[in-house]
C-alpha cells in the first residue's frame, strides 16, 4: 500500500495497469542517466547508469501487469548503453572498463553478440587473449541455450578467427 492508501500498481480499467505517481524505481534514474550519457558521450553517466544494472530487469519478478515488450526493450536499452561505454573506454585506451561495461550489458542480456565482440577485442587489446577465448566460448554457450545448435553471426565467428590469427602470430 501507497503512502496515501493506494495501491502501488493501480488498475486503470480495461486490463491497464501503471505505477502509482509516488513510486520511485532504479529505472527511472538509470534512464536519465542513459539518456546524459548518451546525448553528451559521458562516460561517467554511463557508468553510473550500468552500476545500477544487477541481472536481467525484473528477474525473479512476478510483473503480471507489465507488457514484456517493455522488458525486451529495457535489455536493449541496457545493451546500448553498455556498448556506448565499452566503445568510449576502446577509444580511450581503456580495455578493462570496455570489459566491465560490456559485463554489465551481458548480465541484463547475455545472447548480444555485439556486447560479446566487444568484450574479445577488450580482452586482446588488454592482452588477455585467453580471455577473448572465453568469451567466444560463453557467447556459444548463451547463444545454444536459445538456440540449440544456433550459429553466432558470421561477424562474431570472423572477429574470433581473426583474434586467432593475431594469437598465433
Amino acid at each position: 500500500t501507497a503512502p496515501d492508501g493506494g495501491e502501488w500498481i493501480r488498475h486503470l480499467g480495461s486490463g491497464i495497469y501503471a505505477l502509482h505517481p509516488e513510486a520511485s524505481v532504479d529505472w527511472h534514474e538509470f534512464e536519465s542517466l542513459a539518456r546524459a550519457g548518451l546525448a553528451g558521450s559521458d562516460a561517467r553517466a554511463l557508468a553510473r547508469a550500468l552500476a545500477l544494472v544487477r541481472g536481467q530487469p525484473l528477474a525473479g519478478c512476478y510483473y503480471w501487469w507489465l507488457d514484456v515488450t517493455v522488458v525486451e526493450s529495457m535489455r536493449a536499452r541496457i545493451v546500448a548503453v553498455a556498448s556506448r561505454l565499452a566503445a568510449l573506454a576502446m577509444a580511450e585506451r581503456d580495455p578493462g572498463t570496455a570489459a566491465a561495461a560490456c559485463w554489465a550489458g551481458l548480465a541484463a542480456d547475455a545472447t548480444s553478440e555485439s556486447l560479446w565482440r566487444s568484450l574479445m577485442r577488450a580482452r586482446e587489446a588488454a592482452g588477455d587473449l585467453a580471455g577473448g577465448r572465453q568469451a567466444w566460448a560463453r557467447c556459444l554457450a548463451a547463444i545454444a541455450e536459445v538456440a540449440p545448435g544456433g550459429q553466432p553471426h558470421p561477424r562474431t565467428a570472423a572477429l574470433y578467427r581473426e583474434l586467432l590469427t593475431i594469437a598465433s602470430a
